[in-house]
């Protein structure tokens, strides 16, 4: 099924190439196009590439090029750099309230990261259930269970790189060191458990990720 996928979008690939132009090249393939605002280097693109996989390589590109197909972990893609705009220095009067709310949201993450840092300590201290659920509750804490999967992302929370080696590096029962969700919130993670797939079901489960987006490439 990758191999499917790899041929039609090299075959994109070649059509944009000859066209100089992504739009162009993909009417004649009926491929669907999604155009983005200015990004930055290594930005997410919701629902597309939540781990900034394409933004890095557009910063790579001159204006106008267009780039071989990339791979990232939500599929295949074809980008194109459309433009280069400059970044711009504000006066200070303009950006002083960002600045402000900047400055001061640093200062909060480093008062919770204190905190949470001690109360990692005190937890691995403690190896009573009854006693760690009297001093979270002391502490105004409690845990909330939450199933992980590969993928960089926990429950609710922003996309985090390196997510994935800290957890499945921990051992069952452990805490991890406080983990840093931007803009505000600072997570402790206990390991309850933790499972394998085999090689056979990670496969299996690999390729009905290409067939979906074999089937969406057509639509």
């Amino acid at each position: 099924m990758k191999k499917l996928v790899s041929e039609r979008i090299n075959q994109l690939y070649e059509k944009t190439k000859k066209s100089q132009s992504l739009m162009a090249g993909a009417d004649s393939k009926a491929a669907k196009v999604i155009t983005s605002e200015l990004l930055t280097s290594g930005q997410p693109l919701k629902d597309i590439d939540e781990m900034g996989y394409l933004s890095q390589k557009l910063f790579t590109l001159k204006e106008k090029e267009i780039a071989p197909p990339v791979e990232f972990p939500d599929g295949m893609a074809i980008v194109q750099l459309t433009r280069i705009v400059k970044p711009e220095i504000e006066p200070f009067e303009k950006v002083q309230d960002q600045v402000r709310t900047k400055v001061l949201g640093a200062k909060k993450i480093q008062l919770q990261l204190a905190k949470a840092n001690a109360v990692v300590a005190e937890l691995n201290r403690l190896s009573d259930a009854i006693k760690t659920e009297d001093y979270l509750k002391k502490e105004n804490l409690k845990f909330e269970n939450a199933t992980y999967q590969r993928g960089n992302r926990l429950a609710g929370f922003p996309v985090r790189p390196g997510l994935d080696d800290t957890i499945f590096s921990m051992n069952e029962g452990a805490y991890s060191p406080p983990l840093n969700f931007e803009p505000d919130a600072v997570v402790i993670v206990r390991l309850k458990s933790k499972s394998l797939v085999s090689e056979q079901d990670f496969l299996q489960a690999k390729d009905e990720y290409y067939r979906k987006k074999l089937e969406e490439a057509k639509t």
